[in-house]
């Protein structure tokens, strides 16, 4: 059984993971915003949950100090 981080999701299970629609995946794709896995020879787009979680981390904004 393959561990949860190599769990390969396709648009509309990734749009159901990150809680948005399927078209702003598609853009985000357009944009090489976000890691994808192609598919040689065909238009197939996977992503690699793994990869999702560590695009994500590397895409959060750390909390500012609340000191004024």
């Amino acid at each position: 059984m393959a561990k949860q981080d190599d769990q390969i999701m396709n648009v509309t299970e990734l749009a159901k993971y990150l809680g948005m629609g399927s078209g702003g995946i598609y853009r985000l794709v357009w944009l090489r915003k976000i890691p994808t896995i192609r598919v040689a020879g065909c238009r197939l787009i996977r992503f690699r949950k793994g990869e999702i979680d560590k695009w994500l981390e590397s895409c959060t904004v750390a909390e500012r100090s609340q000191e004024f």
